[in-house]
């Protein structure tokens, strides 16, 4: 994963979160299909991430958190070569205690 600098400044109560997504299906052969890794990747939602960002209105949410969210909460949007997701503090279920 490239480091990329985002020159963004999230506001209200969002937060910005890099997906981290688990390795269910990986590339070769699926019974007897083959699946390669980008498309079975297109299956596979994340439902944890890392914060990235949040705005001023977030209390309870630290940049650097690992937090846990719903599979279909938010849609996918592409700076680089990466997805990122923004959510709202009210659709993150949990924090990841470490």
């Amino acid at each position: 994963m490239a480091k990329l600098k985002l020159k963004l400044r999230v506001l209200g109560n969002r937060i910005l979160v890099r997906p981290i997504l688990e390795k269910e299906v990986e590339e070769g052969k699926r019974g007897s299909i083959y699946l390669p890794e980008n498309v079975a990747n297109v299956q596979k939602k994340p439902t944890r991430g890392e914060v990235l960002l949040v705005g001023p209105e977030i209390t309870k949410i630290k940049k650097g958190e690992f937090v846990r969210f719903e599979k279909y909460a938010s849609n996918p949007i592409r700076f680089g070569e990466e997805d990122f997701y923004f959510f709202t503090e009210d659709q993150i279920l949990a924090i990841e205690e470490v």
